[in-house]
Formats: structure tokens, C-alpha cells, sequence
């Protein structure tokens, strides 16, 4: 809502009770694999609905992703959005942040919603190893990994993960925006399949062991391995 008290404009906006993203990571709070792909889900139905309406974002990174107390995320500060084709920037003005850039960015190319997607593969790779999938001493040196180099295989830096999570983020990066997902959508769907499968293949491993539990007559175990599928 918007509206003007006694010659005063005001802007309501929604108050939100959380924490950045970039609060998480930095403060090294435990997160399983499970709320870290949610996280990215939510931004990206976020950036669906933006882009269905010819809103492209530009600066998606940790900062500017608040985790909510209910765990749901929601994307802040579309202060340097473009909406739709008006350029909100001076000729030759790169705007975003550095290590969260698409290559189209770097490289001062019109933007459609695909630098949204690597941003925010960006976003998600880090989220996983706790470490940027394009960094170097020298900001010269990080502007060429972002245009050039693929980013490190995710069991450089993490184990007992879903393989297929290596395919979506080197998806998600690819260089050429062509080769990206199509939509944001799409990249939410293939987050949401693969925590449906990791979720299943939980629940078959804790009701495995309940089914142990009771035929061995061990109740108290047999009641956690049931209260792990409700949890």
C-alpha cells in the first residue's frame, strides 16, 4: 500500500522476522541438505512470479535473501531491477555484485531473466560448500572464472549428496544462457524432485529400521525411527 498522511508520502511494505541468507552462511548455523534446497525453491517461485511480470532482478545473492522464522524465504532489494525492456542504469554501467554476476553482466550484454537463474545457481552452490564457485585473489582473475571457467565439482567440497545436484547447478551455470534453464520454474522443479527422492529414500531407510526395531522387540527404538518420518 502506498498513499500520502498530511503532505507526508508513506510505503507499507510487509515486515518480515528472520534473517538474511547471508547471516546463515556466515555464521556457519547448522542447515541440512533438506532446508537448503528449500531455500532455493522459494527464491526461485520468487523470481518466477517476478519474471512472468517482465521483472528482472539483477542482484540475487545471500544478502538479499531473508530466511523467515517459519523457514520460508523471500527475495528483498529489487532497487536496481530492470521492469521490463527501460534500461535503469547509464550506458556502460555494470551493476550487481561482483561474485554473484552472470557472464552476460560482466560483459555489459542485454539481461533477460537467465542472469537471475546463474545468480542465483551461485547462491545455491554456495549455500552447499560454504565457498563461491568463482573466487580469486584478484577481481580481474574472479571476472574471468565467472566468463570462462566451470565451477568445482561439488565432492571438491562436500560428500552424501545427491549426484544429481552436480548436473542442476553446472546447468544453472552454464556460461551460455541458452544452455541455462529456460525459466526459474524449471529450476524449481528440479530442486523439488530431487528433495522428493532424497525424501522417499529416507523414509524407506527409517521405516526399514523401525520394522527391525519391532521384530528384534526394541520399541523405543522402533518409536524414533517413526518419529524421524514425522520430523
Amino acid at each position: 500500500e502506498l498513499g500520502d498522511q498530511d503532505g507526508d508520502p508513506y510505503l507499507v511494505m510487509e515486515y518480515l522476522e528472520g534473517v538474511s541468507l547471508e547471516s546463515i552462511i556466515t555464521s556457519g548455523r547448522p542447515i541440512n541438505l533438506f532446508e537448503k534446497v528449500r531455500v532455493i525453491i522459494d527464491v526461485c517461485n520468487g523470481l518466477s512470479y517476478a519474471h512472468q511480470r517482465n521483472v528482472i532482478h539483477r542482484d540475487i545473492k545471500p544478502g538479499n535473501i531473508m530466511v523467515l522464522n517459519d523457514g520460508t524465504a523471500k527475495i528483498v532489494d529489487f532497487g536496481i531491477a530492470r521492469i521490463g525492456d527501460r534500461r535503469m542504469t547509464k550506458t556502460d554501467q555494470v551493476i550487481g555484485s561482483l561474485h554473484y554476476m552472470s557472464p552476460e553482466q560482466i560483459q555489459n550484454r542485454p539481461l533477460d531473466s537467465g542472469t537471475d537463474i546463474f545468480s542465483t545457481g551461485v547462491v545455491l552452490y554456495q549455500l552447499l560448500t560454504g565457498t563461491l564457485p568463482f573466487e580469486s585473489a584478484e577481481t580481474a582473475a574472479t571476472l574471468m572464472k565467472i566468463i570462462h571457467d566451470p565451477p568445482p565439482p561439488l565432492n571438491a567440497y562436500i560428500g552424501n549428496f545427491p549426484p544429481e545436484l552436480d548436473k542442476v547447478i553446472n546447468r544453472a551455470l552454464a556460461k551460455n544462457r541458452d544452455e541455462r534453464y529456460a525459466s526459474a520454474r524449471d529450476l524449481a522443479f528440479d530442486l523439488t524432485r530431487i528433495v522428493e527422492q532424497q525424501r522417499q529414500e529416507a523414509v524407506a531407510h527409517f521405516l526399514k529400521g523401525a520394522e527391525g526395531a519391532m521384530q528384534r522387540a526394541e520399541w523405543t527404538k522402533a518409536r524414533e525411527q517413526l518419529q524421524q518420518i514425522l520430523s
